[in-house]
């Protein structure tokens, strides 16, 4: 995956190999050629703007002309930044010099910076490790918003020199905007209007209880858009960079290396597998974070709407999402839990239905840390089923209970389906796991509440006979607890992140344990079982569909440690019956969880590849 692109684009993953800059000004005169003739302009943004401003590639507004970069950062992982380096700004001179750790000082006595607050606001980066080196070297840059008392996008909007000044803006206003007495945040009465229609509307729509965002109005954001605006430009950025048409969209909010991104990965593999790697366009539409590029097969076409703008709003990127399907006219789109793309069918479902043909992923109902059910089978589902063709989900018993709790009529039911995944890699036949009879337990994932990492840790320290591995990442209060569990339980390691469950050293182990709390049916577990590694698992969601007492051990006392504990030991002390299990699990996943049976489903009336 190239490492650097010059301008806004669509980006097309390869083996390695960087991208040549020299090539963007051709793409972009071909796209002009391939889509000037067949695209009215009255349809790229309803009617709410004109047809974008035909320029030459050297005038192109300078939104478009930022330079994209990937940046490793100490935080652990990947963190994708947007625009032109501040230190290379010749307006900075001008502005006092911030060393680094004066930079970080700065920023973390001020008092407007709120770790908890920042990744509350900015879920694609909730779960780095430090979340203010992200504020310091890319959200401020951003405007994302850290803290209730500074907000990055009214202070830089308000106060041109800001943005000359090329300092972060924090910064910017720590030492010189706070000493002026310039605003840091939009005036409260901006706000008094959304927050009573949102009151209004809760009396009505109890569902908009559950909507994140609107469950803090002080913190929306305030769009400018309109004619000659942000959103023309971000759409004439958007358009040039379309090579083509495309026969299917694909919309993800982001691909990182979670469950719900390999499903995205699956379909754009079954595809290009179908009809080559031009058929279709992989859309990111909520979040620039994007680790994941590598699972995607070789000339993948890829845009990510972060990367005209960061700061779009969630209201612009749904707009986007229809001016898109509008422009471009697909076969069909695919929705794999894109918040932009849930919006737009739900607000313009029945015109977009029109145009083409609107596929959904649900996988199974999500909750909030005070127990409430939240997600998008509780926000849009309701009020966008009648305008999908089908909706997926990754396990039959989630089906039934979508069928079950909105009294699906029996005529729409087929509009429901399964649609099983195959693992990222396949293993030979013959698998490769054999067992070290060392009772070593193997757990890997993301550390979170879903998961359950604090029944991991009890399981842990009630079982001293057994030594547990743990990979993965996660969330702060999750790593914290796992971290302190490994200093003070000596039978419990944390080893680090890991790229695919495939690359584990899954031979030094006797069982794989999988403790989460609410699931789907997890891709690690379809992964596990195509290895041939005994499973420990909690009856819980789609799991026993695949782990059962005859493929594995399935935990149906779910919140209770010495069941597990009593599963690991027969697993570990009867090695031979752990591989006949084990074995049987193998051979379901070689059989149901193929690219095959994938393509064959996505082929069934109604059909995504009609």
């Amino acid at each position: 995956m190239p490492q650097t692109f010059e301008d806004l684009e669509v980006v097309i993953v390869d083996d390695g190999s960087p991208e040549d800059p020299s090539d963007i000004d051709y793409a972009i005169a071909c796209t002009r050629a391939q889509l000037s003739g067949n695209v009215r302009p009255s349809l790229l943004m309803g009617t709410l703007l004109p047809a974008p401003l035909r320029t030459d590639a050297s005038q192109r507004c300078p939104l478009t002309r930022r330079m994209l970069r990937l940046e490793p950062l100490d935080s652990n992982g990947i963190a994708i930044s947007n625009g032109p380096s501040p230190a290379t700004n010749p307006n900075r001179l001008r502005y006092p010099a911030v060393e680094p750790e004066e930079f970080r000082r700065i920023v973390s006595e001020s008092g407007l910076f709120d770790p908890d607050f920042y990744r509350r606001l900015n879920p694609d980066i909730a779960r780095l490790a430090d979340p203010l080196e992200h504020y310091l070297q890319i959200g401020g840059f951003e405007w994302r918003r850290a803290h209730p008392r500074f907000d990055a996008q009214w202070y830089a909007g308000r106060y041109g020199d800001v943005l000359t000044s090329g300092l972060h803006p924090l910064v910017h206003y720590i030492l010189i905007g706070r000493q002026e007495g310039r605003s840091a945040v939009p005036p409260a009465r901006l706000f008094d209007i959304a927050k009573k229609m949102i009151s209004e509307a809760r009396a009505i729509e109890h569902e908009m209880l559950q909507d994140s965002v609107l469950s803090e109005p002080d913190y929306l954001p305030l769009s400018k858009s309109g004619v000659g605006g942000q959103m023309l430009r971000v759409w004439q950025a958007i358009f040039d960079a379309l090579p083509g048409s495309f026969d299917y969209l694909v919309f993800a909010p982001w691909l990182v290396r979670g469950g719900a991104d390999v499903v995205v990965v699956n379909i754009i593999r079954a595809a290009a597998q179908a009809y080559g790697p031009d058929s279709t366009l992989l859309v990111l539409s909520d979040s620039a974070a994007a680790d994941a590029l590598d699972w995607l097969p070789k000339g993948t076409r890829v845009l990510c709407f972060s990367h005209a703008s960061a700061t779009l709003s969630r209201a612009a990127r749904a707009q986007l999402v229809t001016s898109l399907i509008y422009a471009i006219r697909p076969k069909a789109v695919m929705n794999v839990n894109s918040t932009a793309c849930w919006d737009a069918i739900a607000s313009r479902g029945k015109a977009l239905s029109q145009i083409t043909r609107l596929f959904a992923c649900l996988f199974f109902r999500d909750y909030t840390a005070d127990g409430r059910s939240k997600g998008y089978v509780d926000t849009h589902f309701r009020n966008t089923f009648d305008y999908l063709t089908k909706v997926y989900s990754d396990n039959e018993k989630f089906v039934a209970e979508l069928i079950d709790r909105h009294g699906i009529p029996s005529d729409w039911q087929s509009k429901l389906t399964a649609l099983h995944q195959p693992p990222l890699a396949q293993s030979e036949p013959g698998g490769t796991w054999r067992p070290p009879q060392a009772r070593n337990v193997l757990w890997a994932g993301r550390y979170g509440r879903q998961k359950n990492v604090e029944l991991l840790v009890n399981i842990a320290k009630h079982a001293p006979d057994l030594h547990f591995d743990v990979y993965g990442y996660g969330d702060e209060i999750s790593t914290n607890l796992l971290e302190a569990a490994s200093r003070d339980c000596e039978n419990l390691r944390l080893r680090g992140r890991y790229r695919s469950f495939t690359s584990l050293p899954v031979n030094d182990y006797d069982v794989y344990l999988y403790t989460s709390l609410w699931d789907g049916l997890p891709n690690t577990l379809i992964e596990a079982g195509s290895i041939g590694i005994p499973v420990v698992a909690s009856a819980v969601g789609g799991i026993a569909e695949l782990v059962t007492d005859h493929t594995g051990w399935l935990v149906t006392r779910t919140m209770d440690s010495t069941a597990y504990i009593d599963a690991l030991r027969e697993a570990c002390d009867h090695p031979d019956e752990a591989h006949a299990r084990a074995d049987r699990l193998m051979a379901l996943v070689r059989t149901r969880h193929t690219m095959q049976r994938l393509l064959a489903s996505l082929n069934e009336s109604p059909s995504f590849f009609e």
